[in-house]
């Protein structure tokens, strides 16, 4: 779906949860139950986000909205500040 609107701020382009149906793992360790921070845009803050499991993928639910995600996109998993999982949505 595209949306045309005005404004950065417009609510319809910050989203709270992305889902993931394609990761590229760098580390086997299971993405559940443990704590993580993610960004999506280069330069964007690292927000802690929450990850469930669906039979489509995975679904990473943000503390904070985040601006515009969008297919094609990298979302970048952080632990203790490293990064160790690249997601492709």
């Amino acid at each position: 779906m595209l949306y045309v609107v005005q404004g950065k701020d417009n609510p319809k382009l910050w989203k709270n949860i992305v889902s993931v149906s394609e990761l590229h793992l760098i580390n086997e360790t299971s993405l559940l139950n443990n704590n993580y921070t993610a960004s999506i845009r280069y330069r964007s803050q690292d927000t802690p986000v929450k990850v469930t499991q669906n039979e489509n993928g995975y679904i990473f639910e943000f503390s904070a909205p985040q601006w515009a995600p969008a297919v094609g996109q990298s979302l970048v998993l952080f632990q203790e500040n490293v990064p160790w999982r690249r997601s492709y949505f």
